[in-house]
């Protein structure tokens, strides 16, 4: 067997990473045909077959997110993403301090508003947004609704913008905070549906939630939405089990 060129493991590693022809051919910017031409080459010179037929996609991919957004959004749906693929696996890592892309930590990313890391490095996408109103929990210790105080969130965190909608509704109001400080949704979501206060929520979620009632406002708030955004690696575009699941997350409609 001859010995490999640097080339022919520059085609032979995008294959590996791919897991297909047409996925190999977007990672090394070449047509699909030359990409072919190549591998049949070195088969020629190896005097074996390097590449086997289609296999079932399979590998493993791992996606960060905030807590909220995987526990209460994702993950309800991950048994349909399943039995479409039940060789491919996706190691899930809720993370609120954005893991880094280019430094490879994760391989997919999805984030609450316009991302700005990595440059022309990170392939970014918005694929959806998530809507809040203000939410509390039913008939809680008697309270009446507008005398529960608000849950606001720790003044580090003010740069969030559902903290500083609380701020304004709760101005507009009776004026009143609660003494815990929030500092994420996923715990907002779980203090909401047993204390007697007024928390702003993804409506997508909340209204799902038994506990919850939805709290009209006047004046209404301007639109209280955040985009979310999907990134990758530019490296990883063409790769099977990255488009696959790219594909699902804009093509499922989880964040409304």
């Amino acid at each position: 067997m001859q010995q490999l060129n640097w080339d022919d493991l520059c085609v032979l590693l995008a294959l590996a990473r791919a897991e297909s022809l047409a996925g190999a051919s977007g990672l090394l910017n070449l047509d699909p045909t030359t990409v072919s031409r190549r591998i049949k080459a070195m088969e020629k010179r190896a005097g074996e077959v390097l590449i086997g037929k289609d296999t079932p996609l399979s590998g493993t991919v791992r996606l960060t997110a905030v807590p909220f957004l995987l526990n209460r959004l994702l993950a309800p749906r991950l048994a349909e993403f399943s039995r479409l693929h039940p060789n491919l696996y996706l190691s899930l890592i809720p993370d609120s301090q954005n893991l880094s892309l280019t430094r490879r930590e994760v391989d997919i990313a999805l984030r609450f508003g316009e991302p700005r890391e990595g440059g022309s490095a990170v392939l970014a996408q918005k694929i959806g947004r998530v809507t809040f109103s203000v939410f509390t929990a039913k008939d809680v210790l008697g309270v009446a609704v507008e005398d529960r105080p608000w849950l606001v969130y720790d003044p580090i965190t003010a740069h969030l913008p559902q903290a500083a909608w609380t701020e304004t509704l709760r101005h507009q109001s009776n004026g009143l905070q609660s003494p815990v400080l929030m500092h994420d949704l996923e715990t907002a979501f779980e203090i909401a549906t047993t204390t007697p206060v007024r928390a702003i929520l993804p409506k997508a979620v909340a209204h799902r939630d038994p506990c919850l009632i939805e709290v009209p406002q006047e004046p209404k708030m301007p639109d209280m939405a955040r985009d979310v955004w999907l990134l990758r690696h530019t490296d990883m575009r063409g790769a099977a089990r990255i488009d696959t699941i790219t594909n699902w997350l804009v093509e499922a409609d989880l964040f409304l």
